[in-house]
């Protein structure tokens, strides 16, 4: 067709205007767009995180904010902490642009599909410039605000299927006070345990694996989880407690939640002869790779506890994975009168008598307090 009939046909030069015409409508419409893309790009600093550890902390900093104070989309999360559950609002999912000393900043709170895990949220802060100064402030400002809500008390973390932590609860400090053993075994405890922190150098020119472990054995109610609970204290570390009851868990999930603790923690297992792997997806040699393999966290202090040592498989308790072993039985005499003078200084109940009955009765420690309790009636030795 002759090039002039294309030119001169006002059917097609009426469409090439429209296609101009939209084209130049969809650049309007998308150009706000583009240039927020660009602007993102190229003039402003970002940073995601998918740890739901710092999404609560960041959370919880902006819930104390005057933007999220104010702010009428909120989502409702929970906190456990030492005086039990709680609930604190927090920007909902979208979003926000606020200002914090005098800083605009972009906060987008989204969902993120994990597949099998799940969907958790994912926080985005953005600030215009390309100085990340502000977004490093505000993580300080979460990190600093976590350990003001930690102070007086420790925190526990459990694994889930996937092989993540979650933390579950804050719990009071309990100093090496309160705990009612036979003179010197508190102390022979945290004097190793404070003997292996310190010695991380002699580890690591001798080639050892920077690790250690041990066991807790004895009848219940007599203060294995007590001990576990004063290391934390004294020694200021968390507690992660390594659940392996869930049917859907796995060698590499083991693996993978083991390989991301800190390294300054007590890695904790109870009531270890009752684990029972044949009800998981779990195999011994994973396990026992997991505690002490190329994988296995340095640092950390394995504590394992049992009703009954005896029934724990040797290779498990192998040097090097249970470095330490002690015994926590009935309570002795001295231990009993430890626990009288705490709570009965007053007499009410007759020391000599009520320590022969403990003992001769073999009342585990939970029974000597119960009964402390029950015969000064109730908690008026409290008041």
């Amino acid at each position: 067709m002759p090039d002039g009939l294309l030119t001169g046909n006002d059917f097609f030069q009426g469409g090439l205007a429209l296609m101009f015409m939209g084209a130049v409508i969809a650049a309007i419409r998308y150009a706000p767009q583009l240039i927020w893309h660009l602007i993102q790009r190229y003039w402003a600093v970002s940073v995601t995180t998918r740890d739901q550890e710092l999404v609560r902390w960041i959370s919880k900093w902006m819930a104390e904010t005057e933007y999220g104070k104010n702010c009428q989309w909120l989502d409702a999360a929970t906190s456990n902490g030492a005086d039990g559950p709680d609930a604190f609002l927090r920007p909902g999912f979208g979003l926000h642009s606020f200002k914090e000393q005098g800083q605009r900043y972009w906060l987008l709170h989204a969902l993120e599909d994990q597949g099998i895990a799940g969907k958790i949220s994912v926080l985005t802060l953005k600030v215009l410039g390309r100085d990340s100064a502000p977004l490093r402030q505000v993580i300080r400002l979460a990190v600093e605000t976590a350990k003001t809500e930690q102070i007086g008390k420790n925190v526990i973390y459990i694994n889930d299927r996937w092989g993540s932590w979650e933390r579950i609860r804050l719990f009071p400090n309990r100093y090496k006070s309160s705990l009612f053993l036979d003179s010197g075994v508190t102390e022979d405890i945290l004097t190793d345990a404070k003997d292996f922190l310190s010695s991380e150098e002699q580890y690591r020119v001798r080639g050892l694996p920077y690790r250690r472990g041990y066991l807790f054995s004895g009848p219940p109610g007599n203060g294995k989880s007590t001990i576990i609970q004063v290391i934390a204290t004294e020694l200021s570390l968390p507690i992660y407690l390594l659940s392996l009851s869930d049917p859907e868990m796995t060698d590499y999930s083991l693996a993978r939640a083991l390989g991301q603790m800190p390294e300054k923690c007590l890695l904790v297992i109870e009531d270890f002869e009752k684990v029972n792997l044949n009800k998981t997806c779990m195999t011994v040699v994973g396990l026992l790779n997991a505690v002490d393999g190329p994988l296995a966290s340095e640092g950390r202090l394995l504590i394992v506890t049992a009703n009954e040592a005896d029934a724990i498989q040797e290779h498990f308790l192998r040097p090097g994975r249970i470095d330490r072993r002690w015994s926590i039985d009935m309570p002795s005499a001295e231990a009993v009168e430890i626990c009288y003078d705490l709570f009965s200084p007053d007499g009410t109940i007759d020391k000599a008598t009520f320590i022969q009955e403990a003992v001769t009765s073999e009342w585990s420690m939970a029974r000597v307090q119960q009964e402390i309790v029950v015969r000064t009636k109730g908690f008026e030795w409290f008041r």
